[in-house]
C-alpha cells in the first residue's frame, strides 16, 4: 500500500495537544482536536471566550497542582490499567515546556545505545497511508479546508522516533535475525510497574547537566523543571508518574536511558562488551538480553537490576523468560499458525488481479463451517499458551481491518456487481470479529472492531445502496447479542467505579448507522448503568478516580435527540447538574473542567439548562453575577464550538482513523 508525506510547520507547538499529552486510550469521541483548533484562533475569538480560557488554562509559574481525571481501562477479565487524564492547564504547561526544552530532550533521550524507541528530532513530516486516505472520502459531513483538517486528522507525534515505533517492527526486523544469529541465548525482562513506580525526583539524578530555560522564568536545571511539572500536574505527586500520555513515556525514557548508560559501564569494567559478548535491546520498560551464554546474560542482568534499584526499579521475576537458540517464543509459534489460518480463510473470500484485491464470486454454502473451522485452527495455534489467544485476537483484527480497507480501496466493477459475495465475505468476517472481541475485549481491539464496523457498512452504503440495511441488520444483531451476553453482563458488574470505554466505542459506531438500529431504552440504562453514577453524588468531587465525565459524555452521543430516551436523558442532566453545582474547583479538577466545558457545548441538552450552567462559570471566571445583556452572548461564546467531545457524527472516522495511525505502544 502506498504512503506519501506531508510537511509539518516546526513551529506549530500547539499541535503537541494533538499527540503527546492526553491518553490514546479514551473514548473515540474524545479528543484535544477542538481544543488545539480553539487555541490556533483564540485571539480572533470574543472577549468573552479569551478571558475564559485565559482563566481556566493559561499556564501559570510551577506553583500550583492540578488533578487529573483518573479512570480504568480492560487489561484483563479481572484486571485494569490506571490512567490519567491530565487538566487542560497543565497539557499547556507541557507544552510551554516542549517549546523551551525539545533540544534538551532529545539530547537525554540520546544517551543509551539499548534503546529502540527514543524521540530523535522535532518531527517535520507525517506519512499517510494512500487506503486510508481514500477511506475518508468514503462518508463525510466535515465542512473544513483539506489542509486544515489534515493537520489534526495525522499528527501522530511532536518528535520523530528512533528506531522503531511498535515492538512487533523489532522482532520482524533485519536486526533482530542477525542478533539471533550471532547469540546463543535471549532473555526478556520486564520492569515491574514502571510507571507507577517512577519517583520524579530521580530525573534529577539522570540528568546532570543544567540547561537553563529563561522562557520559565525559573533558575533551575532541566530536570528540576522537569521534575516539578510532573509532580504539579499529578496533585504533588512524587511516587509515580500519569500512565498513558506521550510526555510521562519521554519522561520516562531519560531515566531509563540513564540506566542504560550506568550498565554499559559497569559491564565494560568487568570485561563484559557490547557488540561481543552480549547486546541490550530495550522497548519502553521491555528490555531484551542477547548473550553468548546464559552465564553472562545473568550477569548482565543482575547489573541492570542494580541499577534500576537506584531508580527505585526492579524487575518483575514473574515475567521473565530466558531462551536458548532457536528464539521462538509460545507467542510466536501461534502466530506463524495463526497467520496460516488468516491464508487460507482469505483464500477462500478473495482472490488477487493486478495487485488489487476481489471478493471471490464463488458462493459459500455453509458461513458458518468457515467460521468455526477458522476459530478451530486459532484455538489450536494457541493451545500450549493461554495469553498466545489473547494476543492473536489482537493480530487477527488489526489482519481483518487491514484487508477490509484494501478492499475499499480497490473496489471493482466486478465487485459491486455481486452484493451476493461481497455480504458472504463480510459476514464471516464481522462473525470472526466480534467473537475475537468477546474474549479480548481490550481498548486497542475495540479500535480494530470499531473500525471495521464503520468501513463495512459504509462499504454497502456505497457500493450497494439498496442492501446497505442488510449489512446494518448484522452488525446491529452482533452487537445485541454482545451485549446481552453473559460475558458481557460480568464484565460490567465486574468493578466499582468503571464504565467500560471498548464497549462504548461499539456504541458509537452504531450509532452512525442511523436510528432504526438504536439499542432499546431498558439495554441503554443497563449498558450506561445511570444507577451507578447516583449512587456517587457526593463523592464526585472528592474521588480522583472517576469516569462519570466519560459515561455521561457518550451516554449524551448516543442517545443525542431521540424522544424514546427522553426519560433517561432527563435524568443524565440532573445528574450533571449535581455535579456542576460548584464549580469552585473547575481550575485544578480535571474532571470537572472537562465535564462543564463539554456539557456546555452539548447540542442535545435543553439551551435553558446550558445557559444556566455558563452563567454559574460566569461568575466562577469573573466573580460576580452575570449581567441579563451578556447572557446570551456569553453562552454563544462558550458553547457554539465544541471543546474535547465530538458531537457531531460524521466526524466519527476522522478520530477513528487518527486512532489508528497514532502510534499506541
Amino acid at each position: 500500500m502506498k504512503t506519501f508525506s506531508r510537511n509539518i510547520k516546526l513551529n506549530d507547538y500547539n499541535r503537541i495537544l494533538l499527540s503527546d499529552t492526553a491518553p490514546f486510550d479514551v473514548p473515540i469521541i474524545f479528543s484535544n482536536n477542538s481544543f488545539y483548533k480553539k487555541i490556533e484562533v483564540l485571539e480572533n475569538k470574543s472577549a468573552f471566550l479569551r478571558s475564559t480560557f485565559d482563566y481556566l488554562f493559561t499556564p501559570r509559574k510551577l506553583d500550583k497542582y492540578t488533578i487529573p481525571m483518573r479512570y480504568k481501562i480492560r487489561k484483563s477479565d479481572f484486571n485494569y490499567r490506571h490512567m490519567g487524564l491530565l487538566h487542560p492547564s497543565s497539557q499547556l504547561m507541557i507544552l510551554e515546556f516542549y517549546k523551551s526544552f525539545s533540544h534538551q530532550i532529545i539530547h537525554y533521550c540520546s544517551q543509551s545505545t539499548y534503546s529502540i524507541r527514543r524521540p530523535k528530532k522535532v518531527a517535520s513530516f507525517f506519512f499517510v497511508r494512500n487506503a486510508i486516505e481514500n477511506n475518508h472520502n468514503l462518508r463525510t459531513g466535515a465542512a473544513e479546508s483539506v489542509s486544515d483538517e489534515n493537520k489534526y486528522r495525522h499528527a501522530t507525534s511532536y518528535f520523530s522516533y528512533d528506531r522503531y515505533t511498535r515492538l512487533y517492527q523489532f522482532f520482524e526486523s533485519e536486526e533482530y535475525l542477525n542478533l539471533e544469529t550471532k547469540y546463543t541465548d535471549f532473555w526478556s525482562l520486564d520492569i515491574s510497574k514502571c510507571f507507577e513506580s517512577i519517583y520524579t525526583h530521580s530525573i534529577e539524578w539522570a540528568t546532570k547537566s543544567k540547561f537553563i530555560s529563561k522562557d520559565f522564568n525559573v533558575k533551575d536545571s532541566f530536570g528540576a523543571i522537569f521534575d516539578k511539572l510532573m509532580q504539579k500536574s499529578n496533585y504533588n505527586e512524587t511516587n509515580g508518574i500519569i500512565i498513558g500520555n506521550e510526555f510521562s513515556r519521554i519522561f520516562a525514557e531519560v531515566i531509563l536511558q540513564a540506566v542504560d548508560r550506568k550498565t554499559l559501564e559497569m559491564l565494560e569494567k568487568i570485561g563484559i562488551r557490547e557488540n561481543e559478548d552480549y547486546d541490550i535491546r530495550r522497548y519502553v520498560d521491555d528490555y531484551f538480553i542477547f548473550a553468548n551464554s546464559g552465564d553472562t546474560a545473568q550477569k548482565v542482568t543482575n547489573i541492570l537490576e542494580d541499577n534500576l534499584r537506584q531508580y527505585k526499579l526492579h524487575l518483575n521475576s514473574n515475567k521473565t523468560k530466558k531462551l536458548t537458540k532457536p528464539f521462538i517464543t509460545k507467542i510466536t509459534k501461534s502466530k506463524i499458525e495463526t497467520s496460516k489460518a488468516i491464508d487460507e480463510l482469505y483464500n477462500i473470500l478473495f482472490s488477487y488481479e493486478d495487485k488489487k484485491i476481489k471478493i471471490n464470486p464463488k458462493r459459500i454454502r455453509r458461513n458458518h463451517h468457515v467460521i468455526k473451522s477458522f476459530l478451530n485452527r486459532i484455538k489450536a495455534a494457541c493451545s500450549d499458551d493461554i495469553d498466545s489467544y489473547n494476543v492473536m485476537t489482537g493480530y487477527v483484527l488489526s489482519a481483518f481491518l487491514n484487508n477490509v480497507k484494501k478492499i475499499t480501496d480497490s473496489i471493482t466493477d466486478e465487485n459491486r456487481s455481486n452484493f451476493s459475495s461481497s455480504k458472504n465475505a463480510f459476514v464471516i468476517i464481522l462473525r470472526i470479529a466480534f467473537h475475537l472481541f468477546s474474549v479480548n475485549p481490550s481498548n486497542s481491539n475495540s479500535i480494530k472492531l470499531s473500525s471495521l464496523m464503520y468501513l463495512s457498512f459504509v462499504f454497502f452504503e456505497k457500493n450497494f445502496k439498496e442492501e446497505d440495511e442488510t449489512i446494518k441488520l448484522l452488525i446491529n444483531s452482533f452487537i445485541k447479542d454482545f451485549f446481552s451476553s453473559g460475558k458481557c453482563k460480568q464484565l460490567l458488574d465486574n468493578s466499582y467505579n468503571y464504565f467500560s470505554i471498548e464497549f462504548a466505542n461499539l456504541l458509537f459506531v452504531s450509532r452512525n448507522m442511523g436510528t432504526d438500529f438504536l439499542l432499546t431504552p431498558k439495554q441503554i440504562d443497563q449498558i450506561f448503568d445511570l444507577d451507578a453514577i447516583e449512587s456517587k453524588n457526593t463523592s464526585f468531587a472528592k474521588e480522583e478516580e472517576n469516569s462519570d465525565y466519560f459515561r455521561l459524555m457518550a451516554f449524551l452521543y448516543y442517545v443525542g435527540d431521540e424522544q424514546e430516551y427522553n426519560r433517561l436523558k432527563e435524568r443524565a442532566v440532573k445528574l450533571i447538574n449535581q455535579r456542576l453545582s460548584n464549580l469552585s474547583a473547575i481550575t485544578k479538577d480535571a474532571k470537572l473542567s472537562y465535564l462543564a466545558l463539554d456539557s456546555i457545548a452539548c447540542p442535545y441538552i435543553d439551551e435553558k439548562v446550558r445557559t444556566k450552567w455558563a452563567c454559574r462559570l460566569f461568575k466562577e471566571v469573573f466573580g460576580k453575577e452575570i449581567p441579563l445583556s451578556d447572557k446570551s452572548s456569553f453562552f454563544k461564546a462558550i458553547s457554539e464550538e465544541e471543546w474535547f467531545i465530538s458531537w457531531k457524527h460524521p466526524e466519527l472516522w476522522n478520530l477513528l482513523e487518527k486512532k489508528e495511525l497514532h502510534f499506541d505502544y
